[in-house]
């Protein structure tokens, strides 16, 4: 394919401090998703250490030029989205419930009122 390990990785593929921090970063995520996951045994966070892990695994890889494609880490970053998703969805959807009900109450409270006068 026509994309270039420098691209994907920020390097030449040989060691650098910025990708050892990158692999930090990854590995950080993994552990944190891992603690969530244990505890409330959410889909979202299992999807986000899952794709935390491939990225790291790709950055991992990218230090011994061991470059395997693209899949691996395309994979991962859908892994990382979806789970955010799964994650951040029922948040979102309690927030929504909320402003639909306080809509709905004041929309409620006008229909009681008399008509405006002209």
């Amino acid at each position: 394919m026509g994309t270039d390990l420098a691209v994907i990785v920020g390097s030449d593929g040989g060691f650098s401090f910025l990708g050892l921090l990158e692999l930090l970063v990854w590995v950080v995520w993994v552990v944190l998703n891992l603690w969530i996951w244990q505890k409330t045994k959410a889909v979202g966070n299992l999807l986000m250490m899952l794709g935390a892990a491939g990225a790291g695994f790709v950055q991992l890889m990218a230090f011994f030029k061991e470059w395997m494609g693209n899949g691996i880490w395309l994979v991962s970053l859908a892994a990382l989205t979806a789970g955010f998703f799964l994650s951040v969805r029922p948040m979102v959807e309690a927030q929504l419930a909320k402003l639909r009900e306080k809509l709905h109450s004041v929309t409620a409270g006008k229909k009681d009122a008399p008509p405006p006068a002209k």
